[in-house]
């Protein structure tokens, strides 16, 4: 199964499937804490060990800080990094 496939699979926890296919094809780029993904905090850390758990990974509490870890896109660049 592919990065995006399994993040795809992730953010069905939090976002409702109407909002999820519309900002998956527009919004990768957008921050998950914007207006238009509308995750806050709490949503964030269990998205982090979600993704930590899917793919067998540890990741950088830096990554977060300097906020790799806010788009869709950044978060898949971020496996597909680990991964290569």
């Amino acid at each position: 199964m592919n990065t995006d496939k399994k993040l795809y699979e992730i953010m069905q926890k939090f976002i409702d499937m109407d909002r999820l296919q519309q900002l998956w094809e527009s919004g990768k780029e957008l921050p998950l804490t914007g207006r238009e993904w509308q995750m806050d905090a709490i949503d964030l850390v269990y998205l982090f060990l979600e993704v930590e758990k899917t793919f067998h990974i540890s990741i950088d509490t830096s990554k977060i800080g300097n906020y790799e870890f806010n788009t869709v896109t950044g978060i898949g660049r971020f496996i597909n990094g680990i991964d290569s």
